[in-house]
């Protein structure tokens, strides 16, 4: 790992041209800025929604290793592997992981609210897949709110 991971943790923007397509030259730029902010680490690939979730799982593991290869190891990445279906999250995580991301960044899937059994089994598989750390986003306005049993379950 490039160093421990504290601090401010921003996600690098995702950039996109007039008709909506990634504009993979240009996450360097996005990068770049987002250092430039004194940030101490950053998350390639967001959380899954907003922009992620227009994008392709090929063009989130573009965004991936671009932001990857744009911050050089200047600060530690986390890889957003946040998605409804487990084998596209599985695919990311070993991307990531692949591609020398520091850590992950996972929430709930969305779409259908996931039982509390679900979401620790979704974590679960994550950390099955990967030695890579996973900090864990509860974020209850985009999916569900994990309750404190559910999170010190998954902790554990």
């Amino acid at each position: 790992m490039a160093a421990d991971i504290t601090g401010i943790i921003a996600p690098v923007l995702t950039p996109f041209d007039e008709n909506g397509e990634l504009e993979a030259g240009t996450i360097a730029d996005s990068v770049a800025y987002t250092l430039e902010c004194g940030c101490h680490a950053v998350v390639a690939s967001g959380t899954g929604v907003q922009e992620t979730a227009a994008l392709s799982p090929a063009e989130r593991k573009t965004v991936i290793s671009e932001t990857i290869a744009a911050v050089d190891g200047e600060v530690p990445v986390l890889a957003g592997v946040s998605y409804p279906a487990q084998p596209i999250v599985t695919e990311l995580v070993e991307h990531a992981e692949a591609e020398g991301a520091d850590a992950l960044l996972a929430m709930p899937p969305w779409g259908v609210e996931p039982s509390p059994d679900a979401i620790v089994r979704y974590y679960e598989d994550i950390d099955d897949a990967t030695e890579l750390p996973i900090l864990m986003y509860n974020n209850p306005s985009v999916t569900v709110d994990m309750s404190k049993g559910t999170m010190v379950e998954i902790a554990e």
